[in-house]
């Protein structure tokens, strides 16, 4: 794997394997060494062209972790040592078997999942169906017609109560309206109006009285003929004028004398003239 001949025996290694086929990966691996021992990886025949026209896929493991060579960069996957290349071809069984059960009860857990779902979703199905089952349907509008019915009955009830309350209400209105009520009716307001008349006309009567006997009463105080009652009398001259001073009047002059006489036709004065000389 180093010197003059180990650039053709890897171009023809890669080739040999490429056509034969018969395996899944190719390692190109070497040991640790200098630049010079790992110089045939950098040629160009092998790094550019070997590897990249290889049909099968190339894993490099060429020298320690810390070497690079062109074919780490053109192979497939570069590991950091040959032993570290086996490992990524190979993995570690327990590994593996590890990986395999953290799949599985992934797998059972999805399962378990999708079953739970199944489940709730076969059962959502199911109650929907069992509400959409035309003898449920039945019922419910077997029930709904029920109640339709009793609606329509107390409804046409009540419809009924209002025509005879209407009805009642049309026959006191006619019964108001016939001839014999409304002549009742009237005298009924005739006989109240003559009572009330009449008790008008009493208290009216009973009121004149009541002023007139005042403004007798008042107008007696006032009258001259309750003066001439109590012994006085009222003299006036020829003309008619009335005489208020004894010194106006003279010997031989007429004056006349009015006084109050008391007539028993009633108990009421009355005053009578009389003419002298004096």
């Amino acid at each position: 794997m180093q010197g003059a001949a180990a650039v053709p025996a890897l171009i023809a290694a890669l080739q040999l394997a490429s056509r034969r086929a018969e395996c899944d990966v190719i390692i190109l691996a070497r040991g640790g060494g200098s630049i010079e021992d790992l110089w045939a990886f950098n040629d160009e025949g092998v790094a550019a062209r070997a590897i990249r026209a290889c049909a099968i896929p190339v894993v490099s493991g060429v020298g320690h972790e810390i070497d690079f060579t062109i074919a780490d960069f053109v192979a497939d996957v570069r590991a950091p040592t040959p032993s570290g290349a086996a490992e990524l071809v190979v993995p570690d069984r327990q590994e593996l078997l590890s990986t395999l059960r953290r799949l599985r009860e992934r797998l059972v857990q999805s399962g378990r999942r999708e079953l739970r779902t199944a489940a709730q979703l076969l059962s959502t199905l199911s109650h929907r169906l069992q509400r959409m089952h035309p003898g449920v349907r039945l019922g419910h509008s077997a029930q709904r017609l029920d109640e339709l019915e009793q609606r329509l009955r107390k409804a046409l009830y009540a419809h009924a109560q209002q025509q005879r309350i209407r009805l009642s209400h049309a026959f006191t209105a006619l019964l108001r309206a016939t001839p014999a009520h409304q002549v009742a009716a009237l005298q009924a307001r005739n006989a109240e109006y003559r009572i009330r008349l009449q008790h008008a006309l009493q208290r009216r009567v009973q009121m004149s009285i009541h002023r007139l006997a005042l403004a007798q009463h008042k107008l007696d105080a006032v009258s001259p003929l309750a003066t001439l009652a109590r012994g006085f009398a009222v003299l006036t001259r020829a003309d008619g004028s009335v005489i208020t001073d004894a010194r106006s009047v003279a010997v031989g002059d007429e004056v006349r004398a009015t006084a109050a006489t008391t007539e028993r036709c009633g108990g009421a004065s009355t005053a009578q003239e009389s003419g002298e000389d004096s």
